[in-house]
């Protein structure tokens, strides 16, 4: 099919530059309806040609995702923003230059990691997302790690109360609070 054919499978006249971000209403300079034609694409990717799935795999491997469109465009946008700033110490109210609500998103992920699938949390982690964990699985663990750096450094546990690490980690209180649930 030429670039000027029309229908699902026709071939569009212009290769955006991936990961694509389009919905599904977008249209191209051109007129093109590249948001249609994708969406299409990935309601029927079973019935395309291997040389089909493998030209659209080389020009983005996530062209259809494992994982619904709206989890996809949050790790596309954690993507970006790990790519400008190198982490994804994100603060929960902030929102990219497009007005997507990166933070808020993020969070979402870290609260509900229990719900995420393998692949969704093994792409969070890819990105170096740390805390895809529960909240109070990830406080364990720091207040773990914490604890252990404190005994190497002084050959035992007896932390005073008010005890902060270096990087602003209570592990006074937090190891008082694990002596008294435990």
């Amino acid at each position: 099919m030429s670039a000027t054919s029309t229908g699902p499978l026709a071939t569009p006249p212009l290769r955006p530059t991936p990961p694509y971000t389009v919905t599904s209403t977008y249209v191209s300079d051109e007129g093109f309806g590249l948001g249609w034609w994708l969406t299409n694409l990935r309601n029927r990717s079973s019935s395309l040609t291997v040389e089909r799935r493998v030209a659209l795999e080389q020009l983005d491997p996530e062209w259809n995702p494992p994982w619904p469109r709206p989890w996809h465009r949050g790790l596309i946008q954690a993507r970006r923003y790990r790519r400008e700033h190198g982490h994804l110490d994100v603060p929960r109210s902030y929102r990219t230059a497009d007005g997507y609500g990166l933070g808020e998103w993020l969070h979402t992920q870290r609260a509900r990691s229990a719900g995420l699938t393998r692949p969704q949390r093994a792409a969070l982690r890819a990105l170096g997302a740390k805390d895809t964990l529960p909240a109070r699985e990830q406080q364990w663990q720091t207040g773990m790690s914490a604890a252990a750096e404190f005994h190497r450094e002084r050959g035992h546990l007896r932390v005073p109360r008010d005890y902060v690490t270096g990087d602003g980690f209570k592990l006074g209180r937090w190891i008082e609070n694990a002596r008294r649930r435990h």
